[in-house]
């Protein structure tokens, strides 16, 4: 397989088009044409859905991965040997609420150990797993425990949700007088809170803010309740600034590691990093 061939596939993914690949690739249109379709008849099936902006198939979708592990592992020997001294990038699908509560503590030690950057893309922790099917991620953080193909899969732990207001308005959110703060409209969390809540008055009025951190600002406030993750507001909880309105979590959530099942010294920081940051929030 030539390896041209493999980045042409993957220009193709980035950029949307043939055309846009080719200059990318600084090549003509003609060239990324015969070299895509070379890999088609290599593989035997279709590797590109032909629209705008184009689309991987499943099978474009596997080789993708391999072409993104390949790089990285190409990357890594030039590194070992003194051809390339840039460190360069790994991509991570990680959904908003462990960005906000523990994740940061793992792009640390990550970036210490490995020297290289990490690039995080905020999803729902519903669907950071496509963008690891798609080839665009090295690692996801989901609440699916299903392996994707050529992926590895390492339980993280169980993130737990809790239901809180500020202390001095603990009492209207009991009675159902206090907005109810939500991140989206697709929210499970504060859904999982609200089901719990049926028999007790709840608010009409309801907020959306698209952000963890600044719902938990908004809480601290008084703006209204919300459902927050653990690890987020333990010190809070612990210090009374907010209370805890209902004596169980609202939720809890089992995240799972997925990444790509490779040798890559990256990928196995990656993964220790992510495992060691989650201990240690789970412990506060």
């Amino acid at each position: 397989m030539d390896l041209r061939d493999l980045a042409t596939l993957v220009a193709i993914a980035e950029n949307g088009s043939l055309e846009a690949a080719a200059r990318t690739l600084h090549v003509t249109a003609s060239a990324v044409s015969q070299r895509l379709a070379k890999l088609e008849d290599s593989f035997g099936d279709l590797l590109i859905i032909r629209e705008q902006p184009t689309r991987l198939t499943m099978t474009g979708e596997a080789l993708m991965r391999t072409a993104r592990q390949i790089d990285l592992l190409l990357h890594e020997a030039r590194q070992q040997v003194g051809q390339v001294t840039e460190t360069g990038t790994i991509t991570v699908a990680v959904h908003h609420d462990s960005l906000a509560a523990w994740f940061v503590p793992a792009l640390i030690m990550f970036q210490a150990e490995t020297n290289r950057m990490l690039e995080i893309l905020a999803v729902d922790h519903t669907r950071t797993r496509s963008l690891l099917r798609a080839g665009s991620v090295a690692a996801a953080i989901s609440s699916d425990p299903d392996p994707l193909p050529g992926c590895e899969v390492d339980p993280i732990g169980v993130l737990r949700y809790w239901a809180v207001s500020s202390t001095d308005k603990a009492s209207s959110a009991q009675e159902g007088t206090l907005p109810v703060i939500f991140f989206e409209k697709e929210d499970t969390p504060t859904s999982a809170a609200l089901a719990r809540k049926t028999n007790s008055p709840l608010s009409a009025v309801r907020c959306y803010i698209p952000s963890v951190t600044d719902i938990e600002a908004a809480v601290m406030r008084g703006a209204g309740w919300a459902v927050l993750p653990e690890p987020l507001i333990a010190d809070k909880l612990a210090k009374g600034d907010l209370v805890a309105l209902d004596d169980e979590p609202a939720l809890e959530i089992s995240l799972f590691l997925h990444s790509w099942r490779s040798e890559s010294r990256a990928i196995k920081s990656l993964r220790n990093a992510i495992q060691q940051a989650f201990s240690a929030a789970a412990k506060r």
